[in-house]
């Protein structure tokens, strides 16, 4: 056999095996399906050129040499390769061709809500529900696994939604049932949280587990506080129909018994509320004062044990019991008063009580909300007011009010008023004594009584001092003795300082009506001044005196438009430019003309003039100045005013050597807009220059910068600008210079454009020449473009508008010419019969050249004779008329026609008239 042929039939075998085997794969296994997105790579064995890598396209499609166009959507690797075997078939001589996916497309599926990544992931085709949820790493705790929804998009553009068991198959207990495609979106509500508030460690809002009951949820919540009553929990949650539902709950029961049926299972939205236990307060002389929690039956003698009994200064005999509600007990005012005595014994020197009421009072049921108070025994006295050492103090058998006094320090009698109180228990009215009967004189007999328990002495305090304010060297209250002086007090505060006025100091002192005198007292003697008496510093004061020593007046001040105003100490002999050079000197650029100096003794102030006092130096207005001046420098307005078309118009302040572009620089620079050439200075004093800023900025040197003053204005007015509308080249605004006419405008705006059929300009004016309200103008285009009336170039101003309407630039032409229809009219210049015949496509061979007809727009109608027959004649300008916009050119048929006829046939042509006539 030949090898060659042999050769062949090997490999025609090696294919037949290949596709039995394939074959029987697919009876095994589903083949894989080709979409758009899959890199095939596909290759003709023996033909090294025919080899390609390509991606299946949107359309399903792959390209190949000799093949062209393939479909690839929906079918096998291995039905590919037949269908471009098939194609290449007509090329190849037995084509052996080999689809391989070198790599598979992937579909594009979202996971959303109540997982830990949601986004969108890039999965191979036919992947599972639960491999997205491994790539957005599984679920929240707050998921609500059972509420999965899987929207998918059908053919017809339509959503559908699927329920999806994600909690089934995270467990195993069912099987994947979906395979995702491209553009399916998984979401994973999430569920409602069961709370729980109240009397639990950590309250707040809990997600229900699958399987969670009561004791799950109170373990959640960290279990039951000391303060809990679970005995009374309830479980409160929404019934199918809308209502609530509240289930009572024994928590200690059911933490004892954890399989009993209360243990009811959890559901979203379930409300656990564990109340507070009742509790009662059990305060004062007890070992553990606060509250104690009730227990049902619980007693008084039962709530005193739990706040660990009374201490040793506990007086069981008068115990509080307050109660906010009355009953046979506790009645009026919701208090009432227990002996307990019988609890521990009778106390000391007393005997145990026989009341029977007494007697059961330890055994009185107590309620949630009591408040037991259990006082301390009196023992102990208590001293306040005018002593050295105010305090309660323990009473010894048989002690007196000396006693209590000595303890306490004794009485400080520069404070101490001249009665004494002592208040008692048992007495409405307190007990008075004379404080010099008892301490100086101390009779036992009438003042200095015996003390009880509980006494309260309290020795009143009086104003007994002396204040100093002012120019003293430690002003303040000194205690007053009997017999202090001026002087004595003057001494305690370290007497006068420097600055003093001794001449005007004053004692303050309040009048039996309670109002304040002022004495004048001169302490010139104790300033050490020679000829004054010392009788003034002699004089007596008294408790409550207030002296008040004034500073002396040795300064000026110095305010308004100086380098630093403030206050100045006046020397001797002083005068107006010493005050003023001492205030740094007056700001020339901000001060007025004139000064004023206020003076004490004066109702009207001295006017100085500054430019008197400062540049010439006159001495006859730089005047002595005397303490207490006050000199004052009035500030002006100086500024100076940039208007117009600038960035930042506004007032300036002025400084010395402002020129005019320095005020141009502040004001930002002229605008796009701006008439640099025309700008004016109004100056301060009524004068206006011209400054063209176009050429001050090109030569800022010129003399054209001028200094300003005070006052000046500089005004930058806009451009004249023109708008140009309508059928021009450029339409738009364009800045015009002066004596600018509307040529030169029509030429700014790239002139009218050639096909418009322009016949009438109008220009709108915002104001006519007289200052009246705006005017608008009509101008013939013609005779502007041939310059036959120079009126008609008139000059434009700022704000005009021109616009350039369209013209009514049609003929219609009928009859015999190649193209009967309606033509536009070519501008510039007149347009003649020839002119139009010839747009029309010239005459028929038909058309009668002898009596051509004309009909003008006002219903006039012209036969002309432009040629024998067909044929046109040359050079005679009297039948080549010229045509009008809006006439009818008609070629009749016949030599000499009737035109009564032709005239009923143009009837129709009035409605073209009027069609023409409104455009």
């Amino acid at each position: 056999m030949n090898p060659s042929r042999a050769a062949v039939w090997a490999v025609l075998l090696c294919l037949l095996l290949g596709a039995w085997g394939a074959a029987g794969w697919a009876q095994s296994a589903q083949p894989y399906r080709l979409g758009p997105g899959d890199v095939l790579e596909i290759s003709v064995w023996g033909q090294p050129d025919l080899r390609a890598v390509v991606e299946v396209r949107p359309d399903g499609y792959v390209s190949f040499p000799l093949a062209g166009d393939v479909l690839a959507e929906g079918v096998s690797p291995a039905e590919l390769a037949q269908s471009i075997t098939e194609r290449l078939e007509g090329y190849i001589r037995s084509p052996q061709v080999t689809v391989i996916v070198q790599r598979f497309r992937t579909i594009r599926v979202q996971a959303l809500g109540a997982v830990r990544q949601p986004g969108t992931y890039a999965l191979p085709p036919g992947a599972t529900v639960t491999q997205l949820l491994g790539a957005a790493a599984g679920l929240t705790e707050e998921a609500d696994p059972s509420g999965a929804v899987l929207s998918r998009r059908t053919a017809s553009g339509a959503i559908q939604q699927h329920p999806v068991d994600v909690e089934g198959l995270l467990d195993g207990r069912v099987g994947e049932v979906w395979a995702l495609q491209d553009g399916d979106v998984l979401f994973v509500p999430r569920g409602r949280p069961a709370l729980v508030i109240g009397e639990v460690r950590q309250p707040g809002a809990y997600m229900v587990r699958p399987g969670m009951r009561v004791l799950d949820l109170l373990a959640a919540a960290g279990g039951l506080t000391p303060q809990a009553a679970g005995e009374a929990a309830t479980l409160t949650r929404a019934t199918p129909d809308g209502r609530q539902e509240v289930l009572p709950l024994d928590l200690p029961e059911l933490l004892r018994r954890p399989d009993s049926a209360h243990n009811v299972a959890v559901r979203a939205g379930d409300l656990l509320v564990v109340p507070t236990a009742g509790h009662l307060a059990v305060l004062g002389e007890v070992r553990r004062p606060g509250t104690v929690r009730h227990r049902s039956g619980m007693t008084v003698s039962e709530a005193l044990a739990e706040a660990g009994g009374p201490t040793d200064e506990a007086d069981l005999h008068r115990v509080w019991l307050v109660r906010g509600g009355a009953d046979g007990l506790v009645g009026e005012g919701g208090r009432a008063e227990l002996d307990l005595a019988g609890l521990h014994g009778a106390g000391e020197g007393r005997q145990a009580p026989s009341d029977p009421a007494a007697v059961a009072a330890p055994r009185l049921a107590v309620q949630p909300g009591d408040i037991l108070v259990v006082p301390r025994a009196q023992r102990d006295v208590v001293v306040l007011g005018a002593v050295a050492r105010p305090g309660t103090y323990p009473l010894r058998s048989g002690a007196r009010l000396l006693d209590a006094l000595a303890a306490a320090g004794g009485v400080v009698h520069e404070r101490a008023g001249e009665e004494l109180t002592v208040r008692r228990q048992g007495r409405s009215e307190p007990l008075r004594v004379s404080v010099r009967q008892l301490v100086e004189q101390g009779d036992p007999a009438a003042v200095n009584v015996a003390l009880e328990p509980g006494d309260v002495i309290f020795v009143p305090e009086v104003e007994r001092q002396v204040a100093v304010v002012g120019e003293v060297l430690r002003p303040g209250s000194v205690p007053y003795r009997a017999g202090m002086t001026v002087a004595d007090v003057l001494a305690q505060v370290g007497g006068l300082t420097e600055r003093a006025d001794p001449a005007r100091a004053s004692i303050h002192r309040l009048s039996g009506t309670g109002e304040s005198q002022p004495l004048p007292v001169d302490l010139r003697a104790m300033a050490g001044a020679e000829g004054w008496s010392q009788a003034a510093v002699s004089v007596a004061v008294q408790p409550g005196d207030i002296l008040v020593v004034p500073r002396a007046q040795r300064d000026v001040v110095v305010l308004g438009a100086v380098v630093r105003p403030g206050t100045y100490p006046l020397r001797s002999g002083a005068r107006l430019l010493d005050a003023l050079a001492a205030a740094g000197g007056v700001v020339h650029e901000r001060a007025g003309e004139e000064l004023t100096v206020r003076r004490q003794d004066r109702s009207e102030p001295l006017r100085v003039s500054v430019r008197q006092l400062v540049e010439q130096g006159d001495p006859a207005v730089n005047v002595t100045l005397e303490p207490g001046d006050v000199i004052f420098v009035p500030e002006v307005e100086r500024q100076v005013l940039a208007l117009g078309a600038l960035l930042s118009p506004g007032a300036f302040p002025y400084r010395e050597g402002l020129r005019v572009l320095d005020l141009l620089a502040r004001a930002g620079g002229p605008r796009p807009d701006a008439d640099e050439r025309a700008a004016v200075l109004n100056r301060a004093g009524g004068e206006s220059v011209a400054i063209d800023l176009a050429l001050l900025q090109r030569q800022p040197r010129s003399e054209l910068n001028v200094a300003l003053a005070p006052g000046d204005v500089l005004f930058v007015p806009p451009s004249r600008q023109v708008l140009v509308l309508g059928e021009v080249g450029r339409p738009g605004a364009y800045s015009v210079p002066a004596g600018a006419r509307v040529t030169d405008v029509l030429a700014l705006a790239g002139g009218v454009r050639p096909d418009a059929g322009v016949t009438t300009l109008i220009l709108t004016r915002r104001s006519g020449a007289d200052g009246a309200d705006g005017a608008v103008l009509r101008l013939d285009y013609a005779r502007l473009v041939e310059g036959a009336d120079a009126a008609l170039n008139v000059e434009v101003e700022g704000g005009d508008v021109l616009y350039v309407p369209e013209g009514r630039r049609h003929v219609l032409v009928l009859g015999q010419v190649q193209r009967p229809g309606l033509y536009a009219i070519p501008t510039p210049g007149p347009v003649r019969l020839l002119d139009v015949l010839a747009l029309a496509g010239g005459p028929t061979r038909r058309a009668v050249l002898d009596a051509v007809g004309i009909l003008r727009p006002d219903g006039q109608s012209t036969t002309v004779t432009t040629g024998r027959g067909s044929t046109l004649f040359q050079g005679r300008a009297a039948d080549n008329p010229v045509i009008e916009p809006g006439d009818v050119v008609y070629v009749p048929e016949t030599r000499w026609p009737d035109w009564s006829q032709i005239l009923g046939v143009l009837e129709g042509i009035y409605l073209f008239q009027q069609i023409v006539g409104g455009s």
